[in-house]
């Protein structure tokens, strides 16, 4: 993988993802009404090199799958109060607890995924992310 240099077209900016026409594609083949829960996700960074930053912090946060308003608590792991390993290992859980059980929203997902992905794996903690891929 080549690292980009500043100035650089970001490949991640203009990636969208539709979720309303994510959620009549799913609902169509399941043959009715969707039930999956929408989840807001976050996380913030040191840089944009996962070889070299590191995750501050992760957010996630119910939202409403009708009106998109958060219901539930807004939970931020912050690394400065433990470490990014334990941050990782207290939210990867929750990420591979149940397989298409959630629909994540949020900005950059692809940026952020890889991201976690990466420095899950640094930390030894990727085995359970991969367990649904």
């Amino acid at each position: 993988m080549r690292l980009r240099k500043i100035g650089d077209v970001n490949p991640y900016r203009s990636m969208s993802i539709n979720v309303k026409s994510m959620k009549n594609t799913i609902s169509s083949c399941a043959g009715g009404e969707l039930a999956l829960t929408e989840y807001y996700f976050d996380i913030e960074t040191t840089g944009f090199d996962p070889l070299t930053d590191k995750i501050i912090t992760i957010q996630f946060q119910e939202l409403d799958r009708f009106t998109g308003e958060p219901i539930g608590v807004l939970n931020i792991l912050k690394e400065w109060e433990s470490s990014e390993k334990e941050i990782l290992t207290d939210f990867l859980p929750n990420l591979t607890k149940y397989a298409w059980d959630f629909i994540m929203i949020g900005n950059n997902l692809l940026f952020e995924f890889s991201f976690l992905t990466y420095r899950a794996k640094k930390h030894g903690t990727g085995r359970r992310f991969e367990s649904h891929s």
